[in-house]
């Protein structure tokens, strides 16, 4: 399985998505890839926050139309065995001083618990938390340390 970060979905959604992502996204697997809650209140929120005219009107409909095209109903709740994995990602970063997002901590406790790859772009805020991590922007996955 593979969770899509925010960026990624953003990118999906833009008129004329980065080429190295389309390239990436039209190797998946509708069935292997889903998101977290929080991508897609993360989502919603810009969405919403939008004025009203073409722009938004456009963007919600790239939003169904990925949602409809590729992800169904696969959006990962945040539970129990997050909420550990959760616990567990804060305290290794602050051993490190590192700290993390409450939003990436959310994303990458849920992919955890999913047993899901995380795709972004943001490498660099998902390292060091034991998750198998892949850019699209660049075809490579990263270490998982």
């Amino acid at each position: 399985m593979i969770v899509l970060d925010t960026n990624v979905i953003a990118e999906l959604m833009r008129p004329q998505p980065e080429p190295a992502v389309l390239a990436w996204a039209d190797g998946l697997v509708p069935a292997e890839v889903g998101i977290t809650a929080m991508n897609e209140a993360e989502i919603l929120h810009g969405l919403i926050r939008l004025p009203e005219g073409r722009r938004k009107q456009a963007l919600l409909d790239s939003w169904q139309a990925l949602v409809t095209a590729l992800l169904g109903d696969r959006v990962w709740a945040f539970h129990r065995e997050a909420a550990h994995w959760y616990g567990e990602l804060l305290v290794r970063r602050e051993q490190l001083g590192r700290p993390i997002a409450t939003a990436d901590a959310v994303i990458a406790a849920t992919a955890l618990a999913q047993g899901a790859q995380l795709a972004t772009r943001n490498v660099s805020d998902f390292t060091d938390l034991g998750l198998d991590l892949i850019n699209p922007w660049t075809h490579r996955r990263s270490p998982t340390h």
